[in-house]
């Protein structure tokens, strides 16, 4: 996975930052080992900085909407990269393991999107998914602030997506 520059982190005195860009499934799943790879790859990563003792927050586009919440239109969805049930179990797997989703932690039940594509005039029109998250472990859930999705800065297919998190 280093061949292709999908992570980097960084660690400071109180916590580590990790930013990751999860690969893409494509079109008929064609690449879909390689993603739940990298996914495997990546969570037993977090698991060993977590061993540090500090808060690891990871952040990026995970190229994963893994709730029917998290899309504008999930019945037309159900085959496409990103939405695959492979992804979905896999997401749903890891946040099961100790992994806190903090947009959907702060915000139940509420829509809002990171992403909308850019062939089809979606974001006008706010057909998009939520595909680019912030998480941290279960055990650090407690320093949670804020988490938002600031969909009103354009510049990409994406919007920047923010958490606060309170550091000792």
């Amino acid at each position: 996975f280093d061949g292709e520059g999908r992570s980097v982190g960084a660690e400071f005195a109180d916590f580590i930052a990790i930013s990751a860009y999860f690969p893409n499934s494509q079109d008929g799943g064609r690449r879909l080992d390689y993603k739940l790879r990298f996914c495997d790859a990546m969570a037993e990563w977090l698991r060993k900085l977590g061993r540090r003792g500090k808060p690891v927050v990871l952040g990026g586009d995970f190229n994963i909407a893994p709730y029917e919440i998290d899309l504008a239109r999930p019945k037309d969805n159900q085959k496409s990269p990103g939405f695959l049930p492979e992804e979905r179990a896999w997401m749903d797997a890891f946040l099961r393991e100790g992994w806190v989703d903090t947009w959907r932690h702060l915000h139940p039940g509420e829509v809002k999107y990171s992403w909308w594509s850019a062939r089809t005039g979606a974001r006008e029109r706010n057909i998009g998914w939520r595909i680019d998250f912030h998480v941290v472990a279960e055990k650090h859930r407690d320093r949670l602030l804020a988490a938002d999705m600031l969909n009103d800065v354009f510049g990409s297919d994406h919007c920047p997506v923010t958490v606060d998190v309170a550091l000792d």
